[in-house]
């Protein structure tokens, strides 16, 4: 809360809210008091002191705009190439074929934006041979052809995306002429 807060009585507040909010013990009653909040954040600060001069400085939003600008080089590269892409949160959704395409664009995205490419990105679990080797091991009573035809249908694109997909690229070329 305090890298998103311009300031220390900003940063109470919303760690208060939160505080009133989350609390499910009513006997625990704690008086979430000026005086004691500065005392946590400056042990937090002192623990923290690499990211000391970030706190309750507004960086949150900085930081939540590079973020948003690299979604968008994403977004934007994947759109071009007509493949689908889904954002939840700061991670990326693709077919499995495109991961190294995604992984390559991220890089690109950081690169641009930061500077520096060299992050270590963490894919998720996709379903790979492998993987259903692993699954298939774990539960027994599904059959080799379940696992494959998952497989199969993680490369289809829905007809939903597709008919967005027209509509969008539709909208693009008539805001163009204009």
């Amino acid at each position: 809360m305090a890298i998103n807060a311009k300031n220390e009585a900003g940063a109470f507040k919303a760690f208060r809210n939160d505080w009133n909010k989350t609390k499910d013990k009513p006997e625990v009653s704690v008086k979430m008091t000026d005086k004691l909040l500065r005392h946590l954040l400056e042990v937090f600060r002192a623990e923290n002191d690499v990211i000391d001069l970030y706190l309750c400085t507004d960086k949150g939003v900085e930081l939540m705009a590079l973020d948003g600008r690299i979604t968008a080089h994403i977004i934007e590269t994947f759109t071009e190439l007509g493949m689908p892409v889904l954002t939840v949160h700061d991670s990326y959704v693709v077919q499995q074929p495109h991961q190294e395409l995604l992984e390559k664009t991220m890089d690109e995205a950081c690169q641009k934006e930061l500077g520096r490419s060299d992050f270590k990105i963490k894919p998720s679990k996709t379903l790979t041979p492998r993987l259903i080797q692993t699954l298939k091991n774990q539960d027994r009573t599904l059959k080799d052809y379940d696992y494959w035809e998952a497989l199969r249908e993680q490369e289809k694109v829905v007809a939903g995306y597709t008919t967005r997909y027209e509509h969008f690229r539709k909208w693009l070329e008539d805001s163009q002429e204009d």
